[in-house]
């Protein structure tokens, strides 16, 4: 009997090992900007491209930091609320007030990712690349870096609060019968863009100041897509799940 408990004591502490692995990588880039104050400590960071992001995609830790770099600030203001932290399938989500050189003073979501996931970033990248021009998506202001940390992100329009900040069944929602038909046009939109989104849920959707829907979350979307209409099956689903007839 001895022998079979300290054959699972020993699984156990294996299994742990392995999921706090997985958690050190995932949460590198959290822990990281924990570091930072939400009463005025500015981020140093630098604006990314594409081929940036591809660039330092390979690299898993910082640079380290020169005479240059340290005399010579980012002139770009981030400051996050660390406080206002909440985690996703491989990405960080925060709230932050952001300003590009010269410009206004935003309140953002900024979404990071650690230097180990950046195929991820740039996936979304990619997505909100080809739906910039619709509204029921959020703006994408920028993409940075952060300059002596393994993190990147996407800062991004803070377009409302979610339906839902946990998986809830749809009737639970309570929408009305026009909510109901715009939140199925908003997704229409975004397949008509090519985009299907490939995680449908409540806590994916904003709902602007306005009332309007805005949709969220596109690292498991697919790019490239020719909607047949009605017929397809991420649209049927919300169909089904909302509740409504033929439309």
């Amino acid at each position: 009997m001895e022998i079979m408990d300290s054959w699972a004591d020993c699984r156990l502490k294996l299994a742990l090992k392995e999921y706090e692995e997985t958690e050190r990588v995932r949460l590198a880039s959290a822990y990281a900007i924990m570091n930072y104050r939400s009463d005025g400590d500015d981020v140093p960071l630098d604006l990314m491209t594409r081929e940036d992001l591809v660039a330092h995609r390979a690299s898993s830790s910082p640079p380290t930091p020169t005479l240059s770099t340290l005399s010579s600030p980012s002139p770009h203001r981030l400051i996050i609320d660390p406080l206002s932290r909440r985690e996703g399938n491989k990405a960080s989500l925060f709230e932050a007030t952001f300003a590009l050189a010269g410009g206004p003073r935003l309140n953002v979501f900024m979404k990071t990712y650690p230097v180990e996931d950046f195929n991820v970033l740039i996936h979304e990248f990619d997505v909100y690349t080809a739906v910039a021009h619709l509204v029921i998506v959020p703006k994408l202001h920028a993409v940075i870096k952060a300059r002596f940390d393994p993190w990147g992100g996407l800062i991004l329009e803070h377009a409302g609060t979610t339906l839902s900040s946990r998986d809830v069944p749809w009737k639970d929602l309570e929408l009305t019968q026009q909510e109901k038909l715009d939140l199925y046009d908003a997704f229409r939109q975004l397949h008509a863009a090519g985009v299907v989104h490939g995680d449908v849920a409540a806590r994916n959707i904003l709902r602007r100041p306005s009332g309007a829907f805005c949709l969220v979350d596109f690292d498991r979307s697919s790019l490239n897509h020719v909607c047949p209409g009605p017929t397809c099956e991420e649209l049927a689903r919300l169909q089904r799940n909302l509740g409504l007839k033929a439309v």
